[in-house]
């Protein structure tokens, strides 16, 4: 159920063959993945197409239909749990990209983002990216737009490893 939408909804395939969420409180519609982010942000929102997407890998993951690719993600001792939770999400984050997306590929992980995918707060999440990327688990490779683009050391590692495909 959506946050504020006590009613009834229901779950329906579509003629495309792709399953659509529908209740009162919505003016349309809304896919699964969709739905799976207004629930993560606590509210309906706007998504562009491709974070509508990474939604969707979220989802099938989490139904356990989708596993991302194992990066190593090493974490340096003593690790704070926010920034051993951000380093999780994004190791899954990256892991799940479908094929057009390179695994040494960049990528955005936006402040508003951060908090529903990772389930922290605003401060938890500045906190944590600022420790991983002092500890050089993550660093900065440009921006896209306002906002950062992030690359996993283990991206790198992984890329490079050729016992790891």
């Amino acid at each position: 159920m959506l946050p504020g939408h006590d009613h009834q909804a229901r779950v329906h395939p579509t003629t495309a063959g792709f399953w659509q969420y529908h209740c009162d409180g919505l003016d349309r519609g809304i896919g699964l993945g969709e739905l799976r982010a207004y629930i993560a942000y606590g509210q309906e929102r706007h998504l562009s197409n491709l974070e509508a997407a990474r939604w969707r890998e979220r989802l099938d993951f989490e139904a356990h239909l989708h596993y991302p690719v194992p990066l190593a993600v090493e974490l340096p001792e003593p690790c704070p749990e926010a920034a051993r939770i951000v380093a999780g999400k994004m190791r899954v984050f990256v892991g799940l990209r479908d094929a057009r997306f390179p695994l040494d590929e960049a990528f955005v992980f936006a402040r508003e983002f951060a908090k529903a995918y990772c389930n922290l707060g605003d401060d938890k999440v500045r906190a944590a990216l600022s420790w991983l990327e002092r500890a050089g688990v993550i660093y900065r490779v440009g921006t896209n737009g306002r906002s950062i683009l992030w690359k996993l050391t283990a991206q790198d590692e992984y890329v490079g490893c050729k016992d790891c495909a």
